[in-house]
């Protein structure tokens, strides 16, 4: 990110801006906006205060300043840029009617436009990079991820190449381990999404760079040095010149592999490679698709519980829901702060994620969607056979302390939200992932009563009735679990509800029989509102 360069791009705005304050010594450039405006800017409007220093002769920089700082006073976003950059930049054109000793004020004013929710982008990526790299009292690496990712959920951004270069920062994040675990996966993910964004700019460059870095290097994906070449060109010809070095060694390693694919025979009949057959067993956790879109109407909570205070483990829970997370957030284009990840949830935690869920689709004003996935016990009230989800903290005999299905759909169906889409890798028999009775159940398997889903829902579960949801022991997944990741590899994402609900039904059926000798039957429930349309919908 080179904020000299961001600079150098605002002073040239600036000197064609000017400003005012006590008396102009110098007609306006623009008489018309200047004219237009003079009167509310004395009065106090900070929008006419700013457009009259944007009227005036570049000459007349004092006067013009005077007017800037009255309308950063009141709040204006680019005002308080423009007084940021004058007090942190001794070059700047405002700079000798400020001092240093000003920049924490103004940088707290600018964190206090923001959290207002008047905060521009440009305002937003300077703020991050005072965070990231300015002076100690101010440099705050959590407040420079959060302000860099309030960039990129920013709608409708005036500047679709400073949304590409604050994905880049938070890629660098994930890759460096900077306040966040170390992910390649999710660096990728973020230069993947910010090379895709940008466009002819410098901006653009920096994440172009680091992308073509990670194909070269095969960080977070496959190592492809054509692609590789492809990307550092694009930052190239966006006058990265990190990258430079980088395309050479880039360019020798493709032609090398060029030059050993033109040595190689063709190979003979019996040493062609065998083809994958339809329904092979596929490694679904590398090769995870990336989708360039992003979907900011979507919410999901994703909940992996396997370590149980009081019951049986849940083999693979876990890495279920972490896996189907990456689905989502890649595959998908979820971003990951609407992502509520949930490793071995207690009954307080589960009730939390569904008033955020809650207050999400408030927040989307009818425009949103929900999806909800969990990997976990599932046990009977065997007195009404009413089915439950069982947090780590419950036990499998007392319901109370469980979380009822029927809650957990009316809850949900109430929400001003265009659809919900639940996913349960669990069964609601008393029995364990492994076929065996719970030790809290009597040894019996019960066929719960079927939890109707109300409102926009569609329910994918993993069993039917007084089945068992197996796990996929070679490939470290449940059953049902591998075969909904393995079709969104497949797909891309694309698949439509009822492709995926067949899918799941003739794959799960079929391959738990030749595991387990066993059969297990996925459901899908749509409520009677979505019954006409949610064959044709999609996850993406």
């Amino acid at each position: 990110m080179k904020r000299r360069l961001y600079i150098l791009i605002l002073l040239l705005t600036i000197t064609l801006m000017t400003v005012c304050a006590q008396e102009s010594k110098y007609p306006p450039v623009n008489q018309a906006l200047y004219d237009k405006y003079i009167d509310a800017a004395k009065k106090g409007d900070a929008e006419a205060q700013y457009q009259v220093a944007s009227s005036l002769d570049s000459r007349d920089v004092e006067y013009a300043f005077s007017w800037i700082r009255k309308a950063a006073e009141q709040g204006h976003p680019t005002a308080v840029l423009l007084m940021i950059t004058a007090t942190d930049n001794t070059k700047d054109i405002f700079a000798q009617f400020t001092n240093k000793e000003e920049l924490v004020y103004w940088v707290h004013k600018g964190e206090q436009v923001v959290e207002e929710g008047r905060g521009t982008i440009k305002l937003m990526l300077f703020l991050a990079n005072i965070y990231y790299t300015g002076i100690s009292s101010l440099r705050d690496n959590k407040k420079a991820l959060a302000m860099y990712r309030k960039i990129v959920e920013f709608p409708q951004p005036e500047d679709i190449n400073i949304v590409a270069a604050a994905e880049a920062m938070v890629g660098l994040f994930y890759q460096t381990g900077t306040v966040v675990e170390i992910d390649e996966k999710q660096a990728f993910y973020w230069y993947n999404r910010g090379a895709q964004h940008g466009t002819k700019s410098a901006y653009a460059g920096s994440p172009q760079y680091m992308l073509g870095r990670c194909y070269y290097n095969g960080e977070g994906t496959q190592q492809d040095f054509d692609k590789a070449v492809y990307w550092l060109e694009k930052a190239t010809s966006n006058g990265f010149k990190l990258a430079e070095p980088w395309l050479k060694k880039a360019k020798k390693k493709q032609q090398e592999g060029t030059l050993a694919k033109q040595q190689q025979k063709m190979p003979t009949e019996e040493s062609l490679p065998v083809m994958p057959k339809k329904g092979a067993v596929l490694n679904v956790d590398e090769n995870i698709p990336h989708s360039n879109t992003l979907d900011t109407y979507t919410y999901a909570v994703i909940i992996g519980n396997e370590q149980y205070e009081s019951e049986a483990a849940v083999p693979f829970a876990e890495h279920d829901a972490k896996i189907f997370k990456d689905y989502v957030q890649l595959t998908l284009g979820v971003p990951e702060n609407h992502i509520r990840f949930m490793a071995n949830a207690g009954l307080n935690k589960i009730r939390s994620a569904v008033r955020w869920l809650k207050e999400a689709m408030e927040a989307q004003s009818g425009k949103g969607r929900i999806i909800l996935y969990y990997a976990g016990h599932g046990i009977p009230d065997e007195g009404n056979k009413e089915a439950y989800l069982l947090p780590v903290d419950g036990i499998g005999s007392d319901v109370e302390s469980a979380y009822p299905l029927t809650r957990l759909y009316k809850e949900l169906s109430v929400l001003p939200a265009e659809r919900v889409t639940i996913f349960l890798d669990a069964c609601f028999s008393g029995a364990k992932r492994e076929g065996d009775m719970m030790a809290s159940a009597r040894g019996v398997a019960i066929k719960v009563k079927e939890s109707t889903p109300v409102g926009k829902m569609i329910v994918f579960t993993a069993a039917q009735g007084d089945e068992t949801a197996y796990p996929f022991k070679s490939q470290k997944h449940g059953m049902f679990t591998y075969y909904l990741l393995k079709k969104l590899q497949e797909t891309q994402g694309h698949a439509t509800l009822g492709e995926l609900g067949d899918y799941l039904t003739t794959e799960v059926k079929r391959q738990s029989f030749v595991e387990n000798n066993k059969v297990q039957t996925p459901t899908i429930l749509p409520s009677a509102g979505m019954q006409n349309t949610w064959r044709g919908l999609t996850l993406k």
